[in-house]
């Protein structure tokens, strides 16, 4: 069983404490199952992502950055800097990365 969270699990931002309440609750649940589970053939787990590429960032980025006009990367390294310092890859996951790191579970 895999639980895909996020770092918002453990840094909460401020304008994202709703969200990192879901992440943090996934967490504990993940780590709770992983107990009852011991010495059985059931694995739990959770993927804690970072800030992830999906459909309608770009508009997010657009509407935080100081130029919304920019080129795309540009925005992506604002919004990093500003909004994100934390983040250890500074940088939009691909869906793709997060896919290779979690194994065919059906």
């Amino acid at each position: 069983m895999i639980f895909i969270s996020s770092d918002s699990a453990l840094v909460i931002l401020p304008d994202m404490i709703h969200y990192g309440m879901t992440k943090t609750a996934q967490r504990s649940i993940s780590g709770g199952l992983a107990g009852p589970t011991k010495s059985t053939n059931v694995i739990v787990n959770s993927v804690l992502t970072g800030s992830t590429r999906s459909e309608g960032i770009e508009d997010f980025l657009k509407s935080v950055s100081s130029n919304p006009d920019a080129p795309a990367e540009e925005i992506e390294a604002e919004f990093f800097e500003k909004e994100r310092p934390t983040s250890l890859i500074q940088r939009m996951i691909k869906p793709e990365e997060i896919a290779a790191l979690v194994p065919n579970s059906l």
